[in-house]
């Protein structure tokens, strides 16, 4: 039996009804020229390859005393993660997708089995169809998850056959195996309370420096609309942009792709906060994972810390934000690097197993996110994904789009991964805090840098002109205007 790290069950136990922590991913294979997928195959290459996967076939199993830890099953029940799904027409289509895909990811995961499942969706127009599979925060971070999806790919249309090795379950603990597991937590969380508190000192000791360096700060957003307590319910909408306009707006400023992802992000919600809580006065505070380097033996787990970027909203032109945004993001890893790796996973530690459950628990009952200024006002992820293009049983993989989970007083979730030619954006919500997430979508293509202001400011810098253009919608799931 593997027992959870400390972060790992950390984000077990501050999942609720109205904050269900899963990572999806949304499969779009290429439509025209291949026989399409059907529930069949995919079911066929899920039971084929799911074994390749180790988060895929463990289960759960809660201690008396510590962190639960995973068990074995060696293969899982694929009838009981696949499921069958079928949109109901083309009307609305893609806004019925996002309908689906937010109630998925809306719904927390059984746990008395592995902390997964897929559904196959069809029903889209031009033959198209897609999967969306799901699996538990506690087991994968995003980096972990990407690699999670790919062993289910090929990098050919007709590869040779893989072999699958056969998996061995492990057989279920006794009574004495959960008594030596139990004690082993307990000693084990007194060792993480001592690594958390010395961290905890330096990193006090590195905010309060912050605070003359001009970093953002958790807590120090205005508070939006987009910002309270969660329901259950969830919406997500879909798009993209193409990875060499962002590279051809890179270059000539020197900043990052990262810098102009989050650049776009904020004009994207700059046009959207306008006629809801008109445009904020001040910059918005973007909670950003940033995966670290360890992680367990098989890749499983999560080893990430998070750094908090200021999202320029305030500004009005398109290059003006990019800068903003970099000079931000360069303070931000600055402050990273000196508060060192293992932040999260130590302040973790620092909560007594169970405790943080029932705090989570009293804190969504309560709304205590209505009343409390937000952490951040968004969460943005963002992943580099394979730049060579996929194939699942002859199908050529068009397109895949990431989901993060909300977070208490954050309805928007904004993840990024790239593939191929393109960068991903989905965006799941709460839907009782962003009213139209769809609507967001369709501004993220043109707002950061189509308009005439780009032309004058890149002028006046000498710089080449910055248009950012939407890849063609075929073969997407793209939001409606």
């Amino acid at each position: 039996m593997q027992r959870l790290s400390a972060l790992d069950a950390a984000i077990l136990d501050s999942e609720t009804a109205t904050q269900p922590l899963s990572v999806l991913g949304v499969l779009i294979p290429e439509p025209p020229g291949h026989e399409p997928l059907g529930f069949r195959r995919v079911h066929e290459r899920i039971s084929e390859r799911h074994v390749l996967v180790p988060q895929l076939h463990r289960r759960l199993q809660r201690l008396p005393l510590g962190y639960p830890g995973w068990v074995d099953q060696g293969h899982a029940e694929i009838d009981h993660h696949l499921h069958h799904a079928v949109l109901d027409g083309p009307d609305e289509e893609e806004r019925q997708f996002g309908a689906l895909v937010g109630n998925i990811a809306g719904q927390v995961l059984p746990r008395d089995r592995p902390l997964w499942e897929a559904w196959y969706v069809d029903g889209l127009t031009g033959g198209r169809e897609a999967v969306v599979a799901k699996i538990h925060h506690c087991a994968v971070d995003g980096v972990a998850g990407i690699g999670a999806v790919a062993a289910f790919f090929d990098l050919e249309p007709d590869p040779p056959p893989m072999p699958v090795p056969p998996q061995a379950a492990e057989p279920s603990p006794n009574l004495g195996a959960l008594a030596r597991a139990a004690l082993t937590g307990a000693r084990q969380w007194t060792t993480d309370i001592g690594l958390g508190a010395t961290q905890v000192a330096r990193a006090s000791r590195t905010l309060l420096r912050s605070l003359s360096d001009g970093a953002t700060l958790p807590f120090s957003g205005p508070r939006l609309s987009i910002n309270g307590a969660l329901t259950s319910r969830r919406e997500a909408a879909f798009t993209t942009v193409s990875l060499d306009d962002i590279k051809r707006v890179r270059r000539p400023l020197g900043v990052t792709v990262n810098d102009v992802v989050l650049a776009i992000c904020a004009g994207a919600l700059r046009d959207f906060l306008a006629p809801r809580d008109g445009v904020p006065d001040r910059s918005l505070v973007a909670a950003m994972p940033a995966a670290e380097q360890s992680l367990g033996d098989d890749g499983s787990g999560n080893n990430f810390s998070a750094m908090f970027c200021a999202l320029p909203v305030d500004l009005p032109a398109p290059l003006e934000r990019v800068l903003a945004v970099q000079r931000s993001a360069t303070t931000a890893k600055a402050q990273h690097q000196e508060l060192g790796e293992g932040l999260v996973g130590n302040l973790a530690g620092l909560v007594p197993p169970g405790l943080l459950w029932a705090g989570m628990r009293l804190a969504s009952l309560g709304r205590v996110a209505d009343h409390l200024p937000p952490l951040a006002n968004v969460v943005i992820s963002n992943v580099r994904g394979p730049e060579f293009p996929l194939f699942v049983a002859g199908a050529k993989l068009g397109h895949l789009y990431p989901l993060g989970p909300l977070f208490e007083g954050v309805g928007l979730n904004i993840t990024v991964t790239s593939y191929r030619d393109e960068v991903a954006f989905g965006f799941p919500a709460s839907p009782d805090l962003v009213d139209d997430v769809a609507e967001l979508a369709s501004m993220v293509p043109t707002a950061p840098f189509s308009n005439s202001t780009v032309a004058s400011t890149a002028s006046s810098t000498s710089r080449p002109g910055m248009n950012v253009r939407r890849k063609p919608a075929t073969a997407s799931i793209s939001p409606a205007r």
